[in-house]
């Protein structure tokens, strides 16, 4: 997945975000998705996670 632009951050809770962005494949960039990131603050980082 590739991000072409970022939509909307929201803080779920102290430790927890969800990122709403619009992706694409590299194989087929003409075709934007919309797609969510969801965040886990891990020892004061920001990191990709599976959603809880």
């Amino acid at each position: 997945m590739n991000i072409n632009g970022v939509r909307a951050a929201k803080v779920v809770s102290d430790d927890q975000a969800v990122v709403e962005v619009d992706s694409f494949r590299t194989a087929t960039p003409h075709e934007i998705v919309p797609s969510s990131i969801n965040l886990m603050k891990v020892d004061g980082e920001w990191k990709v996670c599976s959603p809880e």
